[in-house]
């Protein structure tokens, strides 16, 4: 992905985006004693490689949001947020935050497993009893665990949606059941918990366990369990077209060439694996709050969530959560794409914190390089 395979996430992305030896991703020069420089991370520099997305990447606007745990956060911005009126972002912004929502989503089923309601090596089939029986892919198989780490094997269901054209699907409404059936008429991908490979579809999934488990709908859960509690205002999980709180427009380039304003959609074709809108400051105290303490998950599931899987690439891959060896620390986020946007946000062991907001759903190496710089420079500031 990263060439617009997905319509809610991509997984190169999450590959290169975030861990990519970019301009400035890669370690600094190495002195004569062999030590690694982190890049540098000056306001200026931050700013610089914001420019370089909307300049050199063709990126309509670009808000970055950063600072270390020792100060307040910075926002920056560069470009336009509506090309109409040539509006800047506003400061700060909200986006749609498209596979960061799988985040929230994997907290609130470990939330489950920690209140003994769910059992992380227990297969699927037990909560979800037939779901999963078809063209090979079986949920007896596949676990819990398997399908928060993207090991089970299930296929990908959004190639279809994206085959159905864009602007056709634009306002269609989907049901998680219509998302399934439109994956599971694929076989699987590997026998479950036997590799690794990225698909929207455990998240469909996980959704549907945890209105299950509780009895209501998975986005309600995230309210009552993480953005109230975290006071996250700027946060939602949206049912219909519009994006709460003050945003730019969002936009895409189509195969023939234009470029629409694609700011309203029906957002029920990401469902829980890309669904949700948030602020940089909102993702930053988010993945904080989650690292850093155990007031979302007690320390035997953050464990958990922590323990990754390698992934073929330069990340892991742990319970819904990205992890990325940086010289200026360990990071813990996701990023994050929707038509009309792609996003990175998370935190290091350092202290670093930082967010990328970008009205523009990226496709190219060239554009996700210079996304992981921005990314970088924010980060070690």
């Amino acid at each position: 992905m990263g060439r617009i395979r997905a319509l809610f996430t991509a997984a190169v992305i999450a590959v290169t985006a975030l861990t990519a030896a970019g301009p400035a991703g890669a370690a600094g020069g190495a002195g004569a004693a062999g030590a690694t420089r982190a890049p540098g991370g000056s306001d200026r520099e931050v700013r610089e490689a914001l420019e370089t997305i909307t300049t050199k990447g063709g990126v309509p606007g670009t808000q970055a949001v950063f600072g270390n745990k020792s100060g307040p956060l910075r926002v920056l911005n560069s470009g336009v947020g509506d090309i109409g009126t040539g509006k800047p972002f506003p400061k700060p912004a909200t986006a749609r935050i498209g596979s960061q929502t799988k985040v929230f989503v994997a907290t609130v089923v470990l939330q489950l497993v920690g209140e003994g309601k769910v059992e992380l090596d227990r297969d699927i089939d037990h909560y979800l009893p037939g779901l999963i029986r078809q063209s090979g892919n079986d949920g007896r198989k596949i676990t819990v665990r398997q399908l928060l780490q993207h090991r089970s094997g299930l296929p990908e269901h959004e190639d279809d949606l994206y085959a159905m054209g864009i602007e056709k699907v634009r306002y269609k409404h989907f049901t998680p059941q219509d998302l399934m059936d439109l994956s599971l008429d694929e076989p699987p991908v590997f026998e479950p918990g036997t590799d690794w490979s990225y698909s929207n579809t455990n998240y469909i999934v996980a959704g549907m366990l945890i209105e299950k488990i509780t009895g209501r709908w998975w986005g309600d859960e995230v309210k009552d369990r993480i953005i109230k509690p975290l006071g996250l205002k700027d946060t939602a999980v949206p049912t219909g077209y519009e994006i709460p709180g003050p945003h730019p427009r969002g936009y895409i380039n189509l195969e023939d060439g234009r470029r629409i304003d694609i700011t309203e959609f029906d957002i029920s074709m990401a469902d829980a694996a890309g669904n949700m809108t948030s602020s940089g400051p909102d993702l930053v105290k988010f993945y904080d709050t989650l690292i850093n303490t155990n007031k979302l998950l007690k320390p035997a599931q953050l464990t958990a969530m922590k323990t990754t899987s390698k992934t073929g690439g330069s990340i892991e891959y742990g319970l819904g959560i990205i992890k990325a060896k940086k010289p200026y620390g360990e990071f813990w986020g996701h990023d994050g794409q929707v038509f009309g946007w792609t996003t990175a946000a998370g935190v290091t062991t350092k202290g670093g914190r930082a967010a990328v907001l970008l009205n523009d759903t990226i496709t190219t190496k060239e554009q996700n390089d210079q996304l992981d710089t921005a990314m970088d420079k924010a980060i070690c500031s």
